[in-house]
């Protein structure tokens, strides 16, 4: 085994992100502490993660263990160097330290920035990911002056060489997280152990492993210290947070079910009182206080939401959303706690059907104004944060849901080469809630007679003439026609095309 010394510049980097982003502030990665009861959860913002990376075309995924998902992956130096030291291979298994965060847009996969190095491996990669090591909180391994290994299991460990094994006691640590580490063992016939561990790539069998700590484990009676290299166990599962919540979310009308998998993937089932279920489908992340939950999918379409959690008495509690890029506020805090939704499963998509309701041949801007929309809109700009100064809009009313009530279309006047954004308000017994935001969306444009998932598909204005379809997911529309797929001229029949151009732009009393 060798020592890769950390200093000097690296010319080459596992990422094809023309920009690096800001660095986070410094996190406790790398601690290596015994099992104790005043043991908290992971570092804030830092998972322990376990997974394939693959290089392509230049951009590294990250793919977790027993999961098909593929995260775009932002390499530290101490990954690079440990790739490039075993040969640049193509596909290799991984497990470190790092931070999630959502992409750039709707359609991008979720972004781990790694901070810490702790094993990189190229050989058995599907022997791996099954690796059940997930009781040890240390595994150290050298050739110097002779083979030898230990175990560190809580505060209690097994240290062997020579065919002969003897048990250490972990009595005392000391240096700082971010430096060197000494801890104090003894074994018990009295004689004590003092163990260095320094962050720093080691390699091992034969350069095929790269560990993350450097090791020096020194015996009383002037033996020659052993020297070797150090990575943390698995997971340390009995540190996360429980794995299955259950909550309502009152707004929605939904019984939620939060899922969180050992190795940060994570779901969000809404089982509504009526429509179809919606499936979230991300990761999550530690946090200082709690966790957030990140996602990219949503009944298999693209979306770019996270959740950030507080934890408090085994309690997650909520009081906003983000949601491309802007911050949405709940009506009253979303609670859970821990505990399934019984026998619920995810059901599969209602089925694209058209609807029997006949549609009028055009809709225009209404010409009187409405207290509810009004009403509708002043709420949308508390929730959206923002300020209706200077903002005007005109409205339609049409279902797009076939309930029997009409939902609000409101065009707003922030438009740019003719491409305005578009706001729509789904009607309720009493009022008006927010439905959908459109941005860069032309008129006129067309409400179909299909459906999607009980809504009527939009058809809006595309390139060189075309149509692009914008349908349903069960919680929203896109919010940008960018990327729609293009619709068939025959959704065109029977559609009601969405006009304004003649009504007169509104302001709030």
């Amino acid at each position: 085994m060798r020592f890769l010394p950390l200093a000097g510049s690296l010319a080459l980097l596992l990422t094809a992100c023309s920009h690096q982003p800001t660095p986070a502030p410094e996190h406790q990665a790398g601690d290596i502490t015994p099992a104790t009861s005043q043991e908290t959860r992971a570092p804030a913002g830092v998972a322990l993660l376990r997974g394939t990376l693959s290089w392509q075309g230049g951009e590294t995924r990250f793919s977790p263990c027993g999961s098909q998902q593929q995260w775009q992956l932002l390499a530290d130096g101490s990954l690079t160097q440990a790739w490039q030291a075993m040969g640049q291979p193509e596909s290799a298994y991984v497990e470190l330290y790092g931070n999630l965060t959502l992409g750039d847009s709707r359609d991008s996969p979720l972004r781990l920035t790694s901070k810490r190095l702790n094993r990189l491996s190229a050989a058995n990669l599907p022997q791996s990911c099954t690796e059940t090591a997930a009781d040890s909180r240390l595994i150290l391994a050298g050739e110097q002056p002779a083979p030898w290994a230990f175990r560190l299991s809580g505060n209690s460990g097994v240290f062997t060489s020579d065919g002969l094994s003897r048990t250490l006691q972990l009595k005392e640590q000391q240096g700082q997280t971010t430096g060197a580490q000494q801890m104090t063992l003894m074994a018990t016939d009295g004689q004590q152990a003092t163990l260095v561990l320094t962050p720093g790539l080691c390699t091992t069998d034969g350069g095929q492993q790269a560990w993350g700590w450097q090791a020096s484990l020194s015996l009383e009676g002037g033996e020659p210290a052993y020297q070797g290299c150090a990575r943390q166990g698995h997971l340390l599962a009995q540190l996360q947070p429980p794995l299955q919540w259950r909550g309502h979310w009152e707004l929605m009308r939904a019984d939620l079910a939060l899922t969180l998998t050992p190795h940060y993937e994570s779901t969000l089932l809404l089982v509504r009182q009526q429509g179809p279920q919606v499936l979230y489908e991300g990761a999550w992340q530690p946090t200082a206080d709690g966790l957030t939950v990140l996602f990219n999918r949503r009944n298999d379409m693209g979306v770019r939401e996270a959740i950030p959690f507080r934890l408090q008495s085994n309690h997650l509690t909520a009081d906003y959303r983000l949601l491309n890029g802007g911050q949405v506020d709940f009506d009253s805090p979303l609670s859970l706690v821990p505990g399934t939704l019984g026998s619920v499963t995810p059901k599969p998509a209602a089925a694209d059907t058209p609807t029997a309701a006949p549609l009028p041949p055009s809709l225009s801007a209404a010409s009187t104004a409405d207290p509810q929309v009004e009403q509708a809109l002043r709420d949308y700009f508390v929730m959206s944060r923002s300020d209706p100064h200077q903002a005007s809009y005109r409205y339609g009313l049409l279902d797009l849901n076939g309930d029997g009530r009409p939902e609000a279309l409101v065009q707003m006047n922030w438009c740019s080469g003719g491409q305005c954004v578009w706001l729509i308000f789904q009607g309720q017994s009493q009022g008006y809630r927010f439905a959908a935001r459109i941005e860069a969306l032309a008129a006129p444009f067309y409400v179909a007679s299909h459906t999607q998932r009980g809504w009527h598909d939009l058809l809006a204005p595309g390139s060189a003439g075309s149509w692009v379809q914008l349908s349903h997911d069960g919680i929203s529309y896109p919010v940008r026609t960018q990327g729609a797929p293009l619709a068939p001229a025959s959704l065109l029949e029977g559609a009601t095309q969405v006009s304004f151009g003649q009504g007169a732009w509104r302001h709030l009393p």
